[in-house]
């Protein structure tokens, strides 16, 4: 005799006593009604007769002694359904934990309106096999819609029956577990030892004992599960009882990922100093979570003598700048930053990128120059200033004449003199001449550039000479008083003479007539007299200039009249 004890959480209890009657294969799904005749449309449920389960095939069981008191006032044709088991996780929070036989079962399914929220199975029967499910169970009914639940577990009670159930392990991918395969096995004949285990297709590391204890490790392979992801790995074994029964179980293993750290490896990287450079520094870091991509949050660039750029697609533009040019060939110089990456799931590394710059033969440049002066001032010219040899000194060696003006080098400079040659320029008025200049470095590299030299016209003056002219008492002299006196920017004329004391003067164009006018008669042979006079000369401007000029009159034989 089976019975099932029901009680409520007040301690009122109510037993149902099972037999089985007659043989039947109960499959899960299918579907049964109560029908006995002292069922009642409405008020009070009360069923002491044998239970007769109707299903939907025609099939019948009928279970002998059946009691159960309802308070229901509903009317009701109750509705069995026979379930199959459904797992539970031990991690899902269950309190007890529930494990499950996948051997098809009878279920007892009922309803009570008195809440009743436990049960127990006795039996005292050891002819009568009853496999009853720890899961807990659920009724479904027409109208009485109280749900009966079996929070605890059910013991399973076989008689002389060998059966294995289904192992199910929940593990994470770094988590290492120890079961034992028998738990949920049975044979009455007990002696239960592990025969064989077909794990070939099993990753990780399994360790088997024949009592069943057995420890299982995943393998590496499983780091590359995310957070949320999961592997389902599967043995088969084989057991056999102390009569030499055998026993087919299964394991199966869910393996769930966890977010693992991403690795990353210092970088390095070479290039010239002139040239930038483009660096992938994820290429040699990893996730073990094969669905996590990484990507470079942040470049630390303190104390960076280059420029580094975060691209986006997490590559890193690196450029010296200019800042290396003073390597010489072959040389180098180290540069490094940080970074850090993070994976999709928010871990994060950093590392170090070391990039190494080579130093490159920099050219001599001799740049052109342009200076400026006016025609009567010499100018220093800088020549050197723009011109420049990063890896090497250099200095000025040679410099061409000019058309026109005279250079010299005065040191690292050159010096410009017009020398006068550009006095015909009038205010203003500017030309230009060209001279070019060498320079060499220290490895006797040599270039050339051109200084552009521009001379500007300034005013220049109106100069009057002195002149003197001789002659003897009774000749006039024509003095070319111009001849001497000069305007570089204008042209002149003379514009007036003054009377001297003694002789006569007049203008005769460009030259001055200067005539004794018998005034030096007195003079004897020989004997000389000087007297001067004033001439003004006028330019094109307007401007004046005076000068002087000294007339030596010289006496001569005068006839005795």
């Amino acid at each position: 005799m089976v019975k099932l004890v029901l009680s409520n959480p007040q301690g009122n209890k109510k037993t149902l006593e099972l037999k089985v009657k007659q043989s039947i294969n109960i499959k899960p799904g299918d579907v049964a009604v109560f029908n006995d005749a002292s069922d009642t449309p409405s008020g009070l449920i009360k069923v002491n007769d044998d239970l007769v389960l109707i299903f939907e095939d025609g099939r019948t069981i009928v279970i002998e002694n059946f009691f159960l008191e309802s308070a229901s006032s509903d009317a009701a044709t109750p509705a069995v359904e026979i379930q199959n088991q459904v797992y539970r996780p031990p991690d899902f929070d269950t309190s007890p934990q529930i494990f499950y036989s996948e051997s098809p079962f009878l279920g007892e399914l009922l309803s009570s309106k008195e809440g009743l929220t436990t049960a127990e199975l006795v039996t005292d029967d050891k002819d009568e096999l009853l496999v009853f499910s720890r899961q807990p169970i659920s009724i479904n009914e027409n109208t009485i819609n109280d749900i009966l639940t079996i929070n605890q577990p059910v013991q399973t009670v076989p008689v002389r029956q060998i059966f294995a159930g289904t192992d199910h392990i929940f593990l994470s991918e770094d988590q290492t577990v120890f079961f034992n395969i028998f738990s949920n096995d049975y044979s009455p004949y007990g002696g239960l030892t592990v025969v064989n285990v077909d794990d070939n297709a099993l990753d990780g590391i399994l360790l088997t004992q024949p009592n069943g204890n057995f420890t299982y490790t995943p393998d590496p392979i499983d780091q590359s599960l995310a957070h949320g992801e999961i592997k389902l790995q599967q043995i088969n074994y084989t057991a056999s009882d102390s009569q030499g029964n055998l026993l087919y179980g299964t394991v199966r293993f869910t393996i769930s990922g966890e977010n693992d750290q991403p690795s990353s490896t210092d970088d390095t990287a070479v290039t010239s100093e002139d040239v930038s450079i483009i660096i992938s520094p994820l290429s040699n870091d990893s996730d073990p979570d094969a669905s996590d991509t990484l990507e470079i949050i942040s470049i630390n660039s303190l104390g960076l003598v280059g420029d580094v750029v975060l691209n986006p697609d997490s590559t890193v533009t690196y450029n010296s700048n200019g800042q290396f040019d003073y390597l010489e060939s072959s040389e180098t110089a180290i540069e490094s930053f940080t970074y850090i990456a993070q994976d999709s799931s928010g871990e994060s590394t950093s590392s170090t990128i070391f990039i190494t710059i080579i130093g490159s033969e920099d050219p001599l440049i001799a740049t052109d120059d342009t200076a400026t002066t006016d025609e009567d001032s010499p100018v220093s010219i800088s020549v050197l200033n723009n011109d420049q040899d990063a890896d090497d000194g250099f200095s000025l060696t040679s410099v061409s004449p000019p058309p026109l003006g005279s250079v010299s080098i005065n040191g690292t400079t050159i010096d410009y003199d017009p020398s006068g040659v550009f006095d015909a320029l009038d205010v203003g008025e500017t030309v230009i001449e060209t001279f070019t200049y060498t320079i060499t470095n220290d490895d006797g590299t040599t270039a050339v550039a051109t200084v552009t030299m521009t001379v500007t016209g300034v005013e220049d003056p109106l100069v009057a000479a002195n002149d003197t002219a001789t002659t003897n008492e009774d000749t006039l002299v024509t003095i070319p008083v111009l001849a001497n006196d000069q305007d570089l920017d204008d042209g002149f004329s003379l514009s007036g003479v003054t009377a001297p004391a003694l002789g006569s003067v007049s203008i005769n164009g460009n030259s001055i007539d200067y005539d004794p006018s018998g005034a030096f008669d007195f003079l004897d042979v020989g004997d000389t007299a000087i007297e001067t006079f004033t001439y003004t000369v006028t330019n094109d401007d307007g401007t004046t200039n005076i000068a002087t000029v000294s007339v030596t009159v010289t006496g001569v034989e005068d006839p005795l009249i």
